[in-house]
C-alpha cells in the first residue's frame, strides 16, 4: 500500500494516488487555493504563485520534521491532480488535524472520503498518534459529512483559525472497530 516518494509514503486507493507534493504542483495548488468555490469556508488563504511554491517547500519540510503531513490527491487512471489531503497540527494545539480540499468538479463522487480513509489508516498504522481531529465551518455540510462517513464524532463547536468551527474526533480504536483496516 505504501512506498517512499521523496520524504514520505505514497498511498493508493481504488481510484486515487496520494503522493508527496512536488514543486511542479505549485500552479495547480495555486489555482485550487484561489478558487472561491473550493475555498469558500477557508478564511484568509489565497496565496500568490510564489507563496504556493513556498507552501510546497514547507509541506515537504513538515514531513521531514514530523513524519506526517499532506499529500497531493491524483486520479489514478488520469494522473490528474484534484486536491490535497493530510495532517497538520490544529491551530495553536498539539492535536493532529485531518484536512482536505478537492477541486469542485470532483465533489460528490466520494473521492474525499476515499482519500481520508486511506490517510487515517496510514497515520494509525504508522505513527503513535491515537486521536485525530477535524474542523469545519458549520455551514460546510459537505465537509462534516465526510467526517461522519469516516466515523468521526462531533464533539463541540470551538474557535480555531479565528472562526467558530464544528470539531470532530476519532480514536485509533474506533477507526479499527468500524473496519478502518478494510
Amino acid at each position: 500500500m505504501t512506498e517512499m516518494y521523496d520524504v514520505g509514503p505514497q498511498l493508493e486507493t481504488e481510484r486515487l494516488v496520494l503522493r508527496m507534493v512536488v514543486p511542479e504542483d505549485a500552479e495547480e495548488f495555486h489555482r485550487i487555493w484561489n478558487d472561491p468555490v473550493v475555498m469558500k469556508y477557508i478564511e484568509g488563504w489565497r496565496p500568490t504563485l510564489e507563496e504556493a511554491r513556498a507552501a510546497i517547500t514547507r509541506l515537504l519540510q513538515h514531513w521531514r520534521d514530523k513524519g506526517f503531513g499532506q499529500w497531493a490527491v491524483l486520479l489514478k487512471e488520469e494522473g490528474r491532480l484534484i486536491g490535497y489531503i493530510g495532517f497538520k497540527h490544529l491551530d495553536r494545539t498539539p492535536e493532529i488535524e485531518l484536512l482536505y480540499g478537492i477541486d469542485k468538479p470532483y465533489w460528490g463522487q466520494g473521492y474525499t472520503t476515499e482519500a481520508a480513509r486511506a490517510c487515517l489508516r496510514y497515520i494509525f498504522e504508522n505513527t503513535a498518534h491515537d486521536r485525530i481531529v477535524a474542523v469545519a465551518d458549520p455551514e460546510n455540510t459537505g465537509s462534516w459529512r465526510v467526517m461522519e462517513k469516516l466515523g468521526m464524532r462531533r464533539e463541540r463547536v470551538a474557535r480555531y483559525y479565528n472562526q467558530d468551527l464544528v470539531y470532530y474526533a476519532i480514536l485509533r480504536k474506533e477507526f479499527e472497530e468500524q473496519g478502518g483496516r478494510d
